[in-house]
């Protein structure tokens, strides 16, 4: 930057400076942006978005979406709006709203929904014109351009034709547009071919001699028909015949000088052949397919109240007692009748017992009715004895017996009823493991295996009929304790309770013969100990092995799995009695082998 002083016009000095403008393309500063106009062609739905990139010193949106009368903004980020009608709304967005940094902007929403674009095509012939019509269609203004794109050139009129040098599959593409502004691109595919196509919807056909036919054909160009003979409308695609015999006819098409021939055959019958099947015994409540067999095109079943699709060939037939059903079968005018009978016979009688249930090893017994020749019980292994209609029952899980109930009156199945014998899982009782105190202690039982309990004899026992009764004891006792449900089931088991006559101790063998017949198990003997802190094992050479604190566990004679070696060892035990006194002992015994 330059300055001048000057006075009356003569410079008197001058005085320069230099400034320096650093432009940092990484300033961020809240922005709102939109496209200058968005259009919808397929609904009235349409999800916005600030076109801005992301930027944290956005802290807020509002929405306007130029509908009047109604409640048309919000405070969403991407919010999506459902337009009321069509029309085009100027939509606005707002960051910041309110705040002294913000920013907005405006666009133009179109909405005109109900644009469909399409087009078809007549001709397939190479070097013939293939004739394209446009079949879009548009609910909001109207279709105001085309663009085609035949794969060998281009047209941009509604409805043009062109010619392919060549045969193939060629793709054809047409975009196009509407004055209100929507346009969308529909694309299909045609097989070019140096003969025309046809298509008929049959090629084999069977009428009366009395009968009178329209044929059709499907192609592009002028077809004509032979024999001409029996035969009305024959330069149509859709000639009548009225042969006496057996005929084929042939169909040419010609399509500007390129021509395809096809043919068809129409067989004639003078009467209609039909057989309505067999006559049958069901059970009664079954419901069978009837199958008659012949020529005939149509069906007509009768009684229809019992029966599931009657004017077709094979109906299914419920019937509620024998039944006699009459078909008429048809071909054009001629037509057969025939009838068939379904004799019913009802199911052999097969009436279990209502369920019941029973414990586990227990027995149920089953009682049945049945009327028949003979009669089945499945599964049988668990019954005393399946040939009789009352046998006992005693499975070891919940089991379904079904009676299978058999005649010889006519009805080929099983009468089958079935009873369900409920098997209350097993009960499995336990008192606890046996074990030792001194006279007076307080000692807690604990029983479990069912909800219900009964102690007895109540010697020294303070409740009888609970899960966890106190017993102190003045002698050696054995408690038989019962578990039991509400539905009766129940099991047994017995504790040992051995009173001493002394303090609280721990007694340890002095030897013991793992793998002989009695003594095998070096273990601590607690009387009058409520925990064990520990029980430890040492050999000659002071190593540890066995460790434990579980009390009335113990030693088998093995260290990692292998036998240890006859001798004498050094044990090690602590523990806590009942009165929360501790009690330490050490002491050597003799393993034997």
């Amino acid at each position: 930057m330059l300055v001048r002083e000057f006075r009356n016009g003569i410079q008197l000095t001058q005085h320069s400076k230099d400034f320096i403008i650093h432009v940092d393309d990484r300033c961020d500063f809240p922005s709102a942006d939109l496209e200058p106009t968005y259009i919808d062609c397929n609904g009235f739905n349409f999800s916005f978005a600030n076109e801005s990139p992301p930027s944290p010193l956005v802290h807020s949106y509002y929405w306007d979406f130029g509908v009047k009368g109604v409640l048309d903004t919000t405070s969403q980020q991407s919010p999506t709006f459902t337009f009321p009608d069509s029309g085009t709304y100027t939509v606005k967005l707002v960051v910041n709203r309110g705040e002294q940094c913000s920013d907005s902007t405006t666009t133009q929403m179109k909405v005109y929904p109900g644009f469909f674009p399409g087009f078809t095509s007549q001709g397939t012939c190479v070097l013939n014109p293939v004739i394209f019509t446009d079949t879009s269609k548009s609910r909001y203004g109207i279709i105001s351009s085309w663009q085609w794109n035949f794969g060998e050139g281009s047209s941009n009129i509604k409805n043009p034709s062109w010619k392919y040098s060549d045969s193939g599959m060629k793709t054809v593409q047409l975009v196009v547009a509407s004055n209100k502004g929507c346009m969308d691109t529909v694309t299909k595919n045609i097989l070019m071919t140096d003969k025309p196509p046809i298509a008929f919807p049959f090629r084999d056909t069977l009428i009366c001699s009395i009968d009178t036919l329209q044929l059709h054909a499907v192609g592009f160009g002028n077809f004509t028909w032979s024999p001409g003979s029996s035969m009305l409308n024959a330069n149509t695609a859709d000639p009548l015949v009225f042969p006496k015999t057996t005929t084929i006819y042939i169909a040419t098409l010609n399509q500007s000088g390129c021509i395809n021939s096809d043919s068809l055959q129409v067989r004639v019958v003078d009467h209609v052949n039909l057989s309505p099947g067999n006559d049958s015994t069901i059970c009664l409540g079954d419901t069978v397919t009837l199958n008659p067999s012949g020529d005939g095109l149509y069906f007509s079943w009768t009684p229809t109240s019992t029966l599931i699709l009657p004017t077709t060939k094979n109906p299914y037939a419920t019937p509620t007692g024998t039944t006699t059903y009459t078909v008429v079968a048809s071909i054009g005018k001629c037509n057969a009748s025939g009838n068939v009978t379904l004799h019913t016979i009802p199911y052999p009688l097969s009436a279990a017992a209502a369920d019941t249930f029973i414990c586990w090893k227990d027995t149920a017994y089953l009682h049945a009715t049945a009327m028949g020749s003979r009669f089945a019980w499945i599964p049988e292994n668990s019954l005393s004895n399946p040939e009789i209609l009352d046998p006992a029952a005693f499975p070891l899980q919940t089991t379904v017996y079904s009676l299978f109930v058999y005649d010889t009156l006519g009805c080929p199945k099983p009468g089958i009823s079935r009873v369900t014998v409920k098997v209350n899982p097993q009960i499995i009782a336990f008192a606890g493991n046996d074990t030792s105190i001194v006279v007076g202690q307080p000692l807690q039982l604990k029983g479990s295996g069912a909800p219900s309990f009964l102690w007895y004899p109540d010697v020294g026992l303070n409740q009888n009929n609970i899960e966890d009764p106190v017993a102190i004891l003045n002698e050696s006792q054995e408690y038989v304790m019962k578990a039991f449900t509400e539905a009766g089931c129940f099991a047994y088991d017995t504790i040992r309770v051995k009173v001493f006559m002394t303090a609280p101790d721990i007694f340890v063998p002095n030897a013991f013969t793992p793998g002989g017949v009695a003594n095998t198990i070096f273990r601590p003997i607690p009387v009058g100990i409520s925990k064990l802190e520990f029980f430890r094992v040492y050999n000659r050479y002071g190593m540890l092995v066995y460790s434990n604190s579980h009390l009335g566990s113990g030693w088998d004679g093995n260290f990692n799995g292998k036998p240890q070696a006859s001798g004498g060892y050094v044990w090690m035990v602590e523990g806590m009695d009942y009165t929360g006194k501790i009690i330490s002992k050490k002491g050597t015994m003799v393993l034997i082998r």
